[in-house]
């Protein structure tokens, strides 16, 4: 299963390979069933792979069940260009996908799109920061952490008057977490309370968000947009004598290593070719592409030099080279690591590839085979089911 996810192949191909290489012979309709009931089983991995249960556990955050919510746009294998919208959401004390919604592109990230209730806390991204999708988890009861988008979001103080982002901004220093009450108003719909969190990134940061705000938005970026991005702006319902204003940003930045995370799963991993649109199958797609991108990253983790047991001197010795950051070509290195657990998967010997394809291609052919006398098969039972239907006598 994992090798079909990491490979993106269609899951007759992934029979016939398994089969070629010697590592289990079943047939894809088996596969299949085994991946529909493989959602407990991607959870677990992802959760021991994580340690989630101790960063999102709820006594750490007064009790709050915490949940990332996000989306993106999907294709099936072999469509061109996109064919639709996955709204899912991960509950993140145990790693479950908790609900899952396939729609047609047009329809946009909201919050509306899931149910929540007391107790709840979802964290989301910039798309979900309108009034309409923050009014949808509110009338829930349900609270909720999105950060602070101000064109879609517009905030007020409690006397009714728009609070202009920039003025708050001024002055403010690296390393401080400030906060400010202020009102959602959504349309047709009470005032409601919130609160504006915000802190201040260091320079590298900054850079690496402006760079990406650039990438995303192209001739289209302003100023005003790359100056805001310096900061980190957060609007919560939660109560501040539940959680402090530096408990709501650090628990901002835990979800927010979660969406680079996602990001760098739908570019290198694939995360966004949907296999179909069964519920069951969509989840644990996506658990497995989480999988092996925890995986992926694990693999390129920085690891201690081994000690060397030459007697040479000093003077002999080869410069050592300095110890690789481990936060230095996160893109390349999962790239890389991404391509050695999908090899990782399939174990061929490739002194024997000649041997490897004739077994592949001889077990496809069978596949096929069976496929065609199922399909015979099913037509002409259909086709007296019909007969009967219409001659009863």
């Amino acid at each position: 299963m994992l090798h079909l996810v990491a490979s993106n192949m269609s899951l007759r191909t992934t029979a016939a390979a398994s089969a070629a290489a010697y590592l289990v012979s079943v047939t894809h309709v088996a596969i299949h069933k085994w991946f529909r009931k493989a959602v407990p089983f991607f959870s677990y991995l992802l959760l021991a792979l994580t340690g989630a249960q101790h960063n999102f556990a709820p006594r750490r955050w007064a009790g709050y069940l915490v949940r990332a919510v996000d989306a993106t746009t999907v294709q099936r294998l072999g469509a061109k260009g996109t064919t639709a919208r996955i709204h899912y959401c991960l509950r993140l004390n145990d790693m479950a996908c908790v609900q899952v919604i396939v729609t047609d592109e047009k329809v946009g990230e909201s919050l509306r799109n899931f149910t929540t209730s007391p107790g709840i806390l979802d964290i989301a991204d910039r798309g979900y920061s309108n009034p309409p999708s923050i009014a949808a988890a509110v009338d829930q009861h349900g609270d909720l952490v999105v950060r602070w988008s101000p064109p879609s979001l517009p905030l007020y103080d409690q006397r009714g008057r728009r609070i202009d982002p920039s003025s708050l901004l001024r002055g403010l220093n690296l390393g401080t977490v400030e906060e400010w009450p202020v009102e959602v108003r959504p349309r047709n719909h009470s005032p409601i309370p919130a609160r504006l969190v915000i802190t201040r990134l260091p320079a590298d940061k900054a850079n690496e968000a402006r760079a990406r705000l650039r990438r995303d938005q192209g001739a289209e970026v302003t100023a005003q947009t790359l100056y805001w991005a310096g900061f980190i702006m957060i609007v919560t319902t939660v109560p501040k004598e539940r959680l402090d204003r530096f408990a709501i940003a650090a628990l901002y930045c835990l979800r927010w290593q979660v969406e680079l995370q996602f990001k760098r799963d739908k570019s290198i991993g694939g995360l966004d070719l949907l296999p179909n649109r069964r519920d069951e199958n969509v989840k644990a797609w996506i658990l497995a592409k989480l999988v092996l991108a925890e995986l992926s990253r694990l693999l390129t983790a920085a690891a201690p030099a081994k000690k060397s047991v030459a007697s040479a001197s000093r003077k002999e010795r080869a410069p050592r080279p300095p110890d690789p950051d481990p936060v230095e070509h996160l893109w390349e290195c999962a790239a890389l690591a991404y391509m050695l657990v999908r090899v990782a998967f399939l174990p061929i010997d490739w002194n024997d590839l000649p041997e490897f394809v004739r077994r592949f291609r001889a077990h496809l052919r069978l596949l096929k085979e069976k496929d065609d006398r199922l399909q015979v098969a099913a037509f002409l039972a259909r086709l007296r089911e019909r007969e009967r239907g219409e001659n009863p006598g």
